[in-house]
């Protein structure tokens, strides 16, 4: 993957768990924070994968 679609992906992870109405106030304002920078630290970027993992994936598949 290269770096302009990487970050259509973090871009579109952010939107989907933004959008899915279960995150915490904590987890609405770390989006909103990362939402504004121009790039992200690996940990940011871990827990974005883990927020999307929990409230877009799991919630996605418990429906099926």
């Amino acid at each position: 993957m290269n770096l302009e679609n990487y970050k259509i992906s973090l871009q579109h992870k952010i939107k989907e768990i933004s959008f899915s109405g279960r995150t915490n106030s904590w987890e609405r304002e770390f989006l909103r924070n990362i939402s504004k920078l121009s790039s992200l630290s690996p940990k940011q970027k871990e827990l974005i994968d883990r927020m999307f993992e929990k409230y877009v994936i799991k919630y996605d598949s418990r429906r099926n």
